[in-house]
């Protein structure tokens, strides 16, 4: 065992009373848990594995009031417990460069605007002027497994993802984020929006139009250019 104070090894006691260890040369106290989520917690460890179980296995997330009822602990208890799930992904996830075939694209949430009652009150919600400040946009990285891959092991669909909050998809936050987190040689697939028009330069970026189709199949097509790019 390792002393995560000051990493000495093999050089600790067993303190019965409290259920910890004592490093002899830095005196320090510590346990399993300590350096973890789980550090200096209260409640028995099977809650929070239990937690972690329900909140990996919520296809569409799990709301602290759900989790509080399930495990039987209060609001606040699990509301705490589902933000610090959330920090330990952020803090662990992998970083490194996406390689292979990568798509990117972007998801507006938030800042829903109620229309008004009567038809003639109403604006259009499509101009930025009409729309609510607090709207953000959940930009996505997704590292799709490669032909051999899935033929090796049967797996198919993303092998790595990345999310990044930004206020829209605009070319400045993706120019900077795609060298940083997109491999060179990567091909991407994005759709139409001007925000990856930049990605040219130094990618094989391939787009799909949305208002014809939204399967990936026509941005797979090597070489195929955006409807607007075509020549007379």
């Amino acid at each position: 065992m390792v002393c995560p104070h000051c990493g000495t090894v093999h050089r600790h006691y067993f303190k019965a009373s409290r259920k910890l260890w004592r490093c002899i040369a830095c005196r320090k106290d510590f346990s399993v848990t300590s350096g973890t989520i789980f550090a200096f917690h209260k409640l028995p460890l099977r809650i929070y594995l239990a937690a972690v179980s329900l909140f990996v296995n919520a296809v569409k997330g799990i709301s602290a009031l759900q989790m509080a009822r399930d495990l039987g602990v209060q609001h606040k208890t699990a509301y705490v417990l589902i933000h610090k799930i959330r920090e330990s992904l952020l803090i662990g996830r992998n970083e490194s460069a996406l390689a292979g075939s990568v798509h990117i694209d972007g998801a507006y949430v938030g800042g829903t605007v109620r229309p008004e009652n009567r038809k003639e009150d109403r604006v259009d919600l499509r101009l930025a002027e009409n729309q609510d400040p607090d709207k953000r946009c959940i930009l996505v990285m997704r590292q799709n497994y490669t032909d051999e891959e899935t033929e090796r092991s049967g797996k198919v669909g993303a092998e790595r993802t990345l999310t990044f909050i930004m206020k829209k998809e605009n070319q400045a936050d993706i120019g900077r984020f795609a060298p940083t987190y997109i491999a060179k040689g990567s091909v991407i697939c994005a759709d139409e929006s001007d925000a990856y028009d930049l990605l040219h330069a130094k990618y094989d970026v391939r787009r799909v139009n949305h208002s014809l189709e939204y399967a990936q199949a026509g941005a797979e097509v090597p070489g195929q250019l955006r409807q607007r790019d075509r020549l007379p």
